[in-house]
């Protein structure tokens, strides 16, 4: 009990201290909307189709009386209490001596935020994925212990939450069983199969029925898509949005080489490990996910070749190859380094017990170190992954976010519900703290194909106009804003002030000084960082000089930068 505590604190100490989250403004928001489709109706996001929907229903109802914020730290809770409870449970399955498991979760944790390739982790915020793996590392120890009454339902869990993960974690599991039979050489336990399925009928059962609940939405999203649409949104997927988590090619060069000195380490210290059965189940459990991400990179190879075969292989890449030996490879060396440091702990050999306190000692400083960075920025992750930050101004940095919140709070309390925004194009916060529909957002991308399609069609807008500088809405001539208005839901309009300064210097800008209303802030010469237009709904006369509008028009909304 007092080891699962001491992991707790520990993870408490490693995440962070802000809501929202990186995801949970993603997750969050989409479960309110679940139960309340009134909340923001006018969300490209929020109408998409819903591919977590396990997530949504089992955790997602006490929106309907608590806030984001209350629920999301809730979450957390929960998470950081169920990981601490399997982490010690895989730990003594292992034989890590009692009080190491707090120097497992930190090496842990240390590795999948510092080695990672694909830019996965584990401990975090309150979302589907945070759900998932803790019953991935329960079913990892109910797997080594054989229990498996208990096992199946459990990894049915994981993938009910996040189908992604969780069947990952089962090729993961079945290729340890696969290989453990192989190497011992007794092809005859293939045929005690038969009598596990009979006998764990039930078990098998529950298992079948959670990984319907998890798989069947996901593939629903694309039921009635058509062929073209689909390849489309695979494409945008996987060459534009999340490339960094998909494609081999974008992944930064430190990132991979960093993650080869992960698997490198890990390799050379399973060679001093004593064999016994349970390890070598989480050897080829971790092994595993290496010859995934081997088959993520033939797939990457094929796509940016752009052959015949790129758009199966788009197709393919969009289940985050990479993603399990984030995870497993982490796990797998912490685990096994410590177990390591604690034999030559007890080693009669002096300079084999310096070594041990040595790399304890180095463990214990990086995670001091990790969490003293943690902790120098106190805006909410999500607010520090998308609003600019200053190097070296630290006091200007922490006014931007101040200013943001200011004005989104002042839009929930000054617009209709129903209002829609065209907001900064990098943001992620807006919902979370305005409580309002966005036009469109980088970050919340659907998870249809054709709400994807839909969603690039709003960010990149028209091609004469660049949608990652700060133009547009405000660089439609009146033609493409009277059409623009017309066949969109949007009435407002917030961009960062040093952007109205440049568009409107000298106020010469009669065409839209006549569609845009300044409301925020309240008096012209206040500096608050971010200034809100409302939009006229009524139709400007199309001057004869006027040039003759693109026949696409741009929906990406004013931007802070580039994309990620």
């Amino acid at each position: 009990m007092l080891e699962s505590i001491a992991v707790f604190l520990i993870l408490v100490a490693f995440s962070s201290v802000g809501t929202p989250g990186i995801n949970e403004s993603h997750y969050l928001t989409k479960a309110k909307h679940f139960w309340n489709p009134e909340w923001c109706s006018g969300d490209l996001f929020l109408n998409s189709a819903d591919a977590h929907q396990t997530f949504y229903v089992v955790l997602g109802w006490p929106l309907m009386f608590l806030s984001l914020d209350v629920l999301a730290w809730s979450g957390r809770i929960l998470c950081w209490l169920g990981f601490s409870v399997v982490w010690v449970r895989l730990n003594r399955t292992l034989s890590i001596r009692h009080g190491f498991a707090p120097l497992t979760v930190a090496l842990f944790v240390l590795l999948t935020e510092r080695f990672d390739m694909a830019g996965e982790w584990v401990i975090g915020g309150f979302e589907a994925k945070s759900v998932s793996y803790i019953f991935v590392v329960w079913s990892l120890e109910l797997f080594i212990t054989r229990k498996w009454n208990w096992f199946w339902p459990v990894l049915g869990a994981a993938i009910a939450f996040h189908a992604v993960i969780g069947i990952w974690a089962l090729f993961g599991l079945l290729a340890a069983t696969a290989m453990t039979v192989v190497m011992r050489r007794k092809p005859s336990q293939l045929r005690s199969i038969p009598h596990h399925l009979k006998v764990n009928a039930l078990p098998l059962t529950v298992f079948l029925l959670l990984v319907a609940a998890g798989c069947l939405p996901a593939i629903s999203v694309n039921a009635h898509a058509a062929p073209e649409v689909i390849a489309a949104a695979n494409e945008i997927q996987v060459h534009q949005r999340i490339t960094h988590h998909l494609l081999f090619g974008s992944f930064e060069t430190v990132h991979v080489a960093r993650f080869g000195v992960l698997v490198a380490l890990w390799l050379m210290l399973m060679q001093l490990v004593v064999w016994s059965d349970d390890y070598r189940r989480l050897n080829w459990f971790c092994t595993s996910s290496l010859f995934i991400s081997l088959a993520g990179l033939v797939l990457s190879g094929l796509a940016e070749d752009q052959g015949s075969l790129s758009g199966l292989a788009n197709s393919m890449l969009r289940f985050y190859w990479f993603r399990f030996s984030d995870f497993a490879i982490p796990l797998g060396l912490s685990i096994v380094g410590v177990r390591i440091g604690v034999e030559l702990l007890n080693s009669n050999r002096s300079s084999k017990r310096i070594i041990s306190l040595v790399c304890g000692v180095t463990i214990i400083l990086a995670s001091c170190l990790h969490i003293y960075e943690l902790r120098r920025d106190s805006r909410p992750p999500a607010d520090q992954a998308s609003l600019p930050t200053y190097e070296n101004e630290w006091l200007r940095t922490q006014q931007t976010f101040e200013n943001w919140k200011k004005a989104c709070y002042w839009i929930e309390s000054n617009t209709p519900t129903n209002a829609v925004f065209i907001t900064p194009l990098q943001q992620q916060t807006f919902k979370w703290y305005a409580q309002r529909a966005e036009f469109v957002c980088w970050k919340d991308a659907p998870q249809d194909a054709a709400g994807i399609v839909e969603w690039q069609s709003r960010i990149y807008g028209s091609t004469d106009i660049d949608y990652r500088v700060p133009g547009g809405f405000l660089g439609l001539n009146e033609s493409q804003i009277n059409q623009f208005t017309e066949s969109s839901q949007v009435t407002h309009l917030i961009v960062p002030q040093s952007f109205e300064d440049a568009v409107f210097p000298e106020q010469e800008n009669d065409k839209l000084r006549g569609r845009l209303t300044r409301v925020y802030p309240p008096q012209a010469e206040d500096r608050w960082t971010y200034v809100v237009y409302e939009i006229s709904r009524r139709p400007i006369s199309i001057d004869a000089a006027t040039p003759e509008p693109s026949s696409a028009i741009p929906g990406s909304g004013p931007a802070c930068g580039s994309s990620r």
